[in-house]
């Protein structure tokens, strides 16, 4: 959007305005208190895994420094925190039986002082950091860890949902799909595109839809919150628009990337046609017996579809799409833009003015430099410098924590 077409005005009310972060980029703290390893703890700890050979151990500390987090929020002037709990903080053998009394304080801490300072807490229950122990019992590639999230699922909404309102299930898991268990880039790292990302998307659905059905039938009469799941998604545009095929091509980037997940919850109940009808072509040529993408009986599609209470996306950037190979079943592409470290907000306006999008909140990654997954500590994202040489792990804040500042005072765009 150039200057002459900048919208002006302002937001509802009651918009939130916030940053986000995920546990195991900036707590630290990885084998404190009785939390045990997790797989980013046990990939990053892993020679060759990480381009800087760096991990999360310490990251901003903030296990320790939380209180200096909620101070530099409120001195942005947010009106909320998206975070993450770690799961192997809370449920170290990953039995709500057995819980962590430290992880439970940390976290009971963390969400008071936030309220205190006026900041409402938007929680994430998992960010891609696994227990350890419930992978190598088979993780998110067997049916069982469906009703270890619910478990999981369940304390979480017991222990906190009585100040939290806001929660997400799953964060992106397309990526943990494609990059842990397809390219072997993020934790697992297991490398097996053309089946583990499959399995893994069946499961993490499943178990979205337990948490979701868990709070809507034990929690939500009295707690009063909402519930939904983060999908990534960029926009994707022909490269040549005038050429029918590249014009195919993305839409089905889309179906293949944010449809992958969006359809079953948001739409059908079942994974796109295309992916479905193309995948099962794939798989007949390759001699198997049924298709590599696994199917959901009639009772799965019911459980699945209709479980958010609103649309939550995470979006970066845009991409040109053409069509190489007809026969690939992965479209290449090829960046349109640079990557955007922070979506531009005056986006989110023209969604509102323009399209009639009830857009309730807008949450800027990040609040803080944090460890990167594989680029570790070569990439930075935060509106605040943290200093990772410093043993304090000082947070400077940036010009964009100030001009962010000032969107949010406005409530919008002079």
């Amino acid at each position: 959007m150039d200057e002459k077409e900048a919208i002006s005005g302002h937001f509802r009310d009651d918009f939130l305005w916030g940053t986000a972060t995920a546990s195991y980029q900036i707590e630290g703290g990885w084998n404190e208190d009785g939390k045990s390893q997790s797989v980013w703890d046990k990939h990053a700890h892993t020679e060759g895994k990480i381009d800087d050979q760096t991990n999360g151990d310490i990251a901003c500390d903030s296990y320790h420094k939380y209180k200096d987090d909620v101070q530099i929020m409120k001195n942005l002037k947010v009106n909320s925190y998206r975070l993450s709990l770690s799961w192997s903080r809370l449920l170290p053998t990953g039995d709500s039986s057995a819980p962590n009394a430290a992880g439970v304080a940390y976290y009971n801490k963390l969400i008071d002082n936030l309220l205190e300072n006026n900041i409402k807490p938007c929680v994430t229950l998992y960010h891609w950091d696994l227990p350890q122990c419930l992978h190598e019992n088979g993780g998110w590639q067997s049916d069982d860890i469906v009703e270890k999230f619910k478990e999981y699922a369940n304390f979480c909404f017991n222990a906190f949902g009585d100040r939290v309102k806001l929660w997400i299930t799953i964060n992106e898991p397309h990526v943990n799909a494609t990059l842990g268990y397809g390219l072997g880039h993020h934790a697992p790292g297991i490398m097996d595109p053309m089946n583990a990302c499959y399995m893994v998307s069946r499961t993490m659905l499943l178990a979205h839809a337990a948490a979701w059905h868990e709070y809507d039938t034990n929690y939500r009469s009295k707690q009063n919150g909402m519930v939904s799941i983060s999908l990534n998604s960029d926009w994707a545009e022909p490269k040549d628009a005038s050429n029918p095929k590249d014009a195919a091509a993305a839409i089905e980037y889309l179906q293949c990337s944010l449809g992958w997940f969006a359809n079953p919850i948001f739409g059908s109940g079942d994974f796109p046609v295309y992916m479905r009808e193309h995948i099962a072509q794939k798989s007949k040529e390759e001699g198997l017996s049924k298709s590599r993408l696994p199917e959901f009986s009639e009772e799965e599609i019911k459980y699945i579809k209709g479980t958010y209470d609103f649309f939550g996306l995470n979006h970066y950037t845009t991409r040109l799409c053409e069509q190489l190979n007809e026969h690939n079943e992965m479209h290449k592409f090829h960046p349109d833009l640079d990557v955007i470290l922070l979506p531009d907000p005056t986006w989110d306006r023209a969604a509102v003015v323009q399209d009639g999008v009830d857009l309730r909140g807008y949450f800027a990654w990040s609040l803080l430099d944090n460890f990167e997954w594989k680029a570790g500590y070569t990439e930075r994202f935060g509106i605040h410098y943290v200093d990772f040489k410093d043993p304090e792990r000082k947070r400077t804040p940036r010009k964009s924590a100030a001009v962010f500042r000032e969107i949010i005072v406005e409530n919008g765009f002079k």
